[in-house]
């Protein structure tokens, strides 16, 4: 009778593990996920060179992250956890200081109690590192195991990164590139570091960038969910030539650098074509540079995506569909005063009316709308435009701003003396007041519209959060008035 057939033992060292746990590796085989020959050559190379199993068996493809984290949790009795698909708590990862998380190698992401913080990691048998935590926090803690990219990754999304700058000379003059990210490849610094900001800046979701020259450093900073965020410091010596590298891109006069100056800049980035506008301001250490990125093809939202609570989208929807009247979108830069008209004028983009747009700049194109760009140089302004614009029988009319006393009587006088108008226009203000009182509030438009800033939801960084109509400025609750708040993207 012949003998059964076993597969080989494993190595007696797989089996021993400190405190009676079942080693990485074997906890690996038993679910599949390496092979005993890639097992056996990664221990070898650990014990010639030293180094974490784990690391080893990643790096070499045996294994992925996910594989090697859940075998850790399963070790050390802990969950596993998939960040992408896991929302963390803001709330919670504003606890720790983000050059402590770094250098612990941890991320708060939830409260799985009032006093207990769930914290991700992907090292669980760092003891040290839990007990700096404990005593950071102040609160009892519970581990969680991630993969050591999805810890990154999150980390990166919730604190943002920075960029790593080091002084460098110029032998080479700034050259142009068609894609922003083909120009990180350059061996010029500036045109390097201006090209790694801007993209970084793009993919983070960024609307400004602001390069603001300090004492001793040019601070760089990113508009994100409303909120300016920290993302590089440029040394001193590099703030000439960044600056330059910005008007050059710009088509502005690098030679003066004692009056405000104003530009666009057409770049791609992915495939994709955007646009820069340039803001020069001469300030007391230099020149200031913002940078508004514009996403011309990016896809746009309606209506229903604005994340508005269902009462409040009733009354706006029925405010734009109303066939006179005018509807203001009121909000500090970046609220989203100008996404909430669009998405307006997608609704009543048809081919039965005739929609216009006049704006400083023209930020989406939207195919069958007619829309104008304001230019200073050709002494084309937003009230000369709208004057021959009004000539014109549009239907529905966006204009892109109201800041001066000749634009907001024309928009208030064409909207309540036109039975078919309906103009929609922005004003920056904290509340709907000012503005209905520069457009001549006694005239009969339509009921003004508040857009005030909220942080959107940013991958597994924030929880959505459905806006009401109250989240307004108290002083906007009067009688004759109703608002909404439109989501910021």
């Amino acid at each position: 009778m012949e003998a059964a057939s076993f597969p080989p033992p494993l190595p007696a060292e797989l089996y021993a593990a400190p405190q009676g746990r079942p080693q990485l590796g074997s906890l690996l085989l038993r679910d599949g996920a390496i092979t005993l020959e890639q097992l056996e050559a990664s221990l070898a190379e650990k014990e010639a060179n030293g180094g974490r199993l784990g690391e080893i068996l990643v790096r070499h493809g045996f294994a992925s992250g996910s594989q090697v984290a859940q075998a850790l949790a399963d070790q050390h009795g802990l969950d596993y956890l998939d960040l992408g698909r896991f929302e963390v708590d803001p709330a919670a990862t504003g606890l720790l200081p983000e050059n402590i998380a770094r250098r612990l190698g941890a991320l708060p992401i939830s409260f799985a109690d009032d006093d207990v913080v769930l914290i991700a990691v992907s090292d669980p048998t760092d003891v040290i590192a839990s007990d700096d935590l404990r005593l950071a926090l102040g609160l009892q803690i519970r581990l969680a195991v991630v993969s050591v990219d999805d810890l990154t990754r999150t980390r990166e999304r919730c604190y943002g990164t920075n960029l790593s700058v080091e002084m460098e000379a110029f032998p080479e003059p700034p050259v142009a590139v068609e894609d922003i990210r083909d120009g990180m490849a350059t061996n010029a610094p500036a045109i390097k570091l201006a090209n790694q900001i801007i993209s970084k800046a793009i993919e983070d979701g960024a609307s400004d960038i602001h390069f603001e020259p300090q004492t001793h450093a040019m601070v760089v900073r990113a508009r994100i969910d409303g909120v300016l965020r920290r993302v590089a410091e440029v040394p001193k010596g590099l703030q000439p030539a960044i600056t330059s590298r910005l008007k050059i891109m710009g088509e502005l006069d690098i030679a003066d650098r004692r009056i405000p100056q104003d530009g666009r800049i057409s770049i791609r980035y992915g495939g994709a074509p955007m646009d820069l506008r340039v803001a020069v301001l001469p300030t007391t250490y230099g020149e200031q540079v913002v940078l508004r990125i514009l996403h011309r093809a990016s896809g746009r939202l309606g209506l229903s995506d604005l994340g508005m609570s269902p009462e409040a989208e009733a009354t706006f929807t029925r405010a734009v569909k109303q066939p006179y009247g005018a509807v203001l979108a009121v909000g500090p830069t970046g609220s989203g005063k100008t996404t909430t008209l669009y998405a307006a004028l997608e609704y009543l983009n048809d081919e039965s009316r005739a929609l216009a747009t006049i704006e400083d700049p023209v930020e989406y194109q939207i195919p069958g709308v007619n829309q104008v760009e304001v230019s200073a140089r050709a002494g084309l302004t937003f009230a000369r435009g709208l004057r021959t614009m009004l000539r014109s029988d549009p239907d529905v009319l966006l204009v892109g701003e109201v800041r001066d006393e000749e634009t907001a009587p024309a928009c208030a006088t064409w909207a309540s003396s036109r039975p078919c108008s309906r103009p929609r226009s922005t004003a920056s203000s904290r509340s709907a007041l000012p503005a209905v009182s520069a457009s001549t509030a006694a005239s009969p438009t339509r009921p003004p519209r508040a857009s005030w800033p909220r942080r959107a939801p940013r991958g597994s960084c924030s929880s959505p959060r459905r806006s009401t109509g109250r989240e307004v400025a108290p002083s906007m609750h009067r009688p004759g008035i109703r608002a909404v708040s439109p989501s910021t993207r």
